[in-house]
């Protein structure tokens, strides 16, 4: 079993947003993932995709947390209501409670070896905690199943992967 870790990115959660004179909003944010933001931004707020742009700075590091909405639609909401720039930082203390956390992880394998030592059969189920919201959680637990059994020539591979809700924080990568 894992705990689901913070991915402590040494750049906070960080976003800038304003109204261009058009009316179109910009977003400035640390993220690996500009077109996932954009789009979920879209969806949560009720914008037109053509109405926002998401504009991203060099990013530091990214580790998969950021892929996920949270500073970055409070500051584009706040600045469409107040027609301002709006700018907003998480503190560290916001990023270990606010934004998303690597999966917790149960796993239960069973590996069967021949004689010789080349690997038969792997039996595999795991269940990972993606906390209340289905983002990337659901696509770690896919990638996880696919890779389940590495690059070896395993002839009898049976591969079971869930993910679980809960309410713990949100899993991120």
């Amino acid at each position: 079993a894992t705990q689901p870790v913070s991915h402590v990115c040494p750049e906070a959660h960080a976003a800038l947003a304003k109204v261009e004179p058009s009316g179109r909003l910009v977003l400035w944010c640390s993220t690996g993932k500009p077109a996932r933001i954009h789009l979920q931004i879209c969806g949560l707020l009720g914008i037109d995709a053509s109405r926002l742009r998401v504009e991203v700075p060099d990013v530091g590091c990214d580790f998969g947390n950021k892929g996920e909405v949270s500073i970055e639609a409070i500051v584009t909401l706040l600045a469409q209501k107040t027609r301002r720039p709006v700018k907003g930082v998480f503190s560290r203390e916001e990023e270990f409670t606010g934004a998303g956390l690597r999966i917790a992880t149960e796993i239960d394998a069973t590996l069967g070896v021949s004689t010789d030592g080349r690997l038969q059969a792997l039996d595999l189920a795991f269940r990972n905690d993606i906390g209340p919201y289905d983002g990337y959680g659901s696509m770690v637990t896919v990638w996880a199943a696919v890779c389940a059994s590495g690059p070896y020539d395993i002839p009898n591979v049976r591969v079971v992967g869930e993910s679980i809700h809960t309410n713990n924080l949100r899993g991120a990568s």
